[in-house]
């Protein structure tokens, strides 16, 4: 139980830093071989796709949180996985959420002891645009 609240409390963190629109703070989350597959992209597998794609979505304007659901950790203590769901709202008069969808992160046990992320992956649940007629 306290590495699954361990893991949650720093998911809860991760997602303040990405409100707050702290691109270092966000990807300081990952471990050094994370990999992050975002919808739609290329997967991003080195410390710099992972800060590229994280600029590409903290952009002034716009709030990226997310929220647990369920943290499980392994009896060995070493791997963990996170479900949950996130929204994305841009800051207009309304803060209309123009996103939302859903999570999973894998977290393991660094050899510091320290949890981090190491797999990352998020789809929406906004139905896929309809395939634009040729003319």
């Amino acid at each position: 139980m306290h590495d699954e609240a361990a893991i949650r409390d720093l998911d809860t963190q991760w997602s303040k830093a990405a409100s707050a629109n702290d691109l270092e703070g966000t990807v300081a989350f990952y471990s050094d071989d994370a990999t992050v597959l975002p919808p739609n992209a290329p997967i991003a597998s080195t410390k710099e796709a992972i800060h590229i794609l994280w600029a590409s979505l903290l952009v002034p304007g716009a709030t990226v949180s997310w929220q647990a659901a369920k943290v499980e950790v392994s009896r060995s203590g070493d791997l963990g996985y996170l479900l949950g769901t996130y929204v994305v709202t841009l800051k207009d008069s309304r803060g209309k959420p123009v996103d939302s969808g859903k999570l999973v992160e894998v977290w393991k046990k660094q050899t510091d002891g320290k949890w981090k992320c190491v797999v990352d992956t998020y789809n929406s649940d906004l139905p896929t645009p309809a395939p634009e007629k040729a003319k």
